[in-house]
């Protein structure tokens, strides 16, 4: 796990800290105004060693803009090399879900889940890799997965050269972008693919601290009056 520190020394460009009340469940949580708002810090090729790993993201959407990004980093010189995870994406057919999106110099893998997040409705988001395929969560369960280009490769921070920066509320590629409209609570990121009680565990930290309802997905077998079973899987 690491600590995400970010900076802005452009005072309309600082988001706003909200606390208690004005944050998410009682807790603080930081304001982007989805105009300029972004957090950046330098730091050359930020995670290189991971070829997997696990993000999870408390968000909450005040408006919906064309295009948020939560957690960036990416070659600040051109388009070509970065790592995005964004909560919200307009040029989308299927409505905007949550989506991953790596490249590095080549057809880029943007990676998007079943979800369309809601406004005023916190959510725990998580993005992970095994090195060979990603895996998108929301509140606790695992979405479908639709490869809006290149394919779901797994390619990680290790796989993504060129890097200048890590950005919260935004990415900074060769201009800043993609700023996001809300409530950002906390971000965690941890350099393996997290799974079984380990997965578990952070999903329910996280959902416990920020009153996010936690889904189950149940499989469990269903005796039908032909005398036939099947699985049935139930979100709860």
């Amino acid at each position: 796990m690491v600590m995400l520190l970010g900076s802005q020394a452009t005072l309309e460009k600082k988001p706003l800290l909200k606390l208690t009340t004005n944050g998410i469940n009682g807790r603080a949580a930081v304001l982007f105004d989805g105009s300029n708002d972004i957090l950046v810090r330098t730091v050359a090729n930020w995670l290189s060693d991971d070829s997997a790993g696990s993000v999870f993201v408390v968000v909450r959407l005040d408006t919906i803009t064309d295009y948020m990004c939560a957690l960036g980093s990416a070659d600040e010189g051109t388009t070509n090399y970065y790592m995005m995870f964004n909560p919200y994406y307009a040029n989308d057919a299927a409505g905007k879900p949550l989506r991953v999106m790596q490249r590095n110099a080549d057809t880029g893998d943007f990676i998007r889940g079943s979800d369309i997040l809601a406004v005023d409705v916190a959510y725990v988001a998580s993005i992970k890799s095994s090195g060979t395929a990603y895996t998108i969560r929301m509140n606790g369960v695992d979405r479908t997965l639709t490869a809006v280009s290149g394919s779901s490769t797994g390619d990680w921070f290790a796989d993504t050269a060129n890097r200048d920066n890590l950005s919260v509320g935004g990415v900074k590629r060769s201009a800043e972008a993609y700023f996001m409209n809300g409530l950002i609570a906390e971000i965690i990121v941890y350099g393996d693919d997290l799974t079984g009680d380990d997965l578990t565990n952070v999903e329910t930290y996280l959902t416990d601290r920020y009153g996010v309802e936690l889904q189950y997905a149940i499989t469990t077998s269903v005796n039908f009056d032909s005398g036939s079973s099947d699985s049935v899987v139930v979100e709860l």
